[in-house]
């Protein structure tokens, strides 16, 4: 079991009686539509290397193994994959038939998506998180859904920056194995 917790002195105590603690850090940015420029995302799109194509997440994506292989939390968060193709969104980049880049809704609120996006690793630095997420991005505010951003780790960050999102707050947490 994984408990979650914030009070330093309840840490201690939990170290004391010999349970895990591990600490990780998580990056939350400003949600703020205004600071989502529609040009600047497009024109981040636009540069889809060639081989490569991009798709809204289906049916016949979201049942595609290599789907699957990036990241079992596409979907996760969802009863079904029907209920994610009804609720959620999702965009996909594909070479030679495989999915190699995902960005989607993790979840979805009212006002909006929390986003999940993954690159395999054989494909990462040549821009494809940029463009999936871009995709993702211009979906939801053209859809008048808010398109939530949540880092764990710098390359999160970076990209996020990079599509406009302002860094609020570095915050260290604690997750504890018992």
């Amino acid at each position: 079991m994984v408990q979650f917790m914030h009070n330093s002195e309840l840490m201690r105590i939990v170290w004391c009686n010999g349970d895990l603690i591990e600490k990780f850090r998580r990056y939350r940015f400003e949600k703020n539509p205004e600071h989502l420029n529609r040009t600047h995302i497009q024109n981040l799109m636009s540069s889809i290397p060639v081989g490569f194509e991009i798709k809204k997440v289906d049916d016949e994506i979201a049942n595609e193994p290599s789907f699957y292989e990036l990241s079992e939390d596409f979907v996760s968060q969802f009863e079904s994959i029907d209920d994610f193709i009804k609720r959620g969104v999702g965009y996909a980049i594909l070479h030679e038939g495989k999915v190699v880049a995902v960005a989607t809704s993790f979840s979805v609120y009212d006002s909006g998506i929390e986003i999940e996006i993954a690159t395999h690793p054989e494909y990462r630095r040549k821009g494809l998180a940029t463009i999936v997420a871009s995709a993702l991005i211009l979906d939801c505010l053209d859809s008048g859904k808010y398109p939530s951003w949540d880092g764990a780790n710098s390359e999160s960050v970076e990209l996020a920056k990079k599509l406009g999102y302002v860094l609020m707050v570095m915050a260290v947490h604690h997750a504890i194995q018992t």
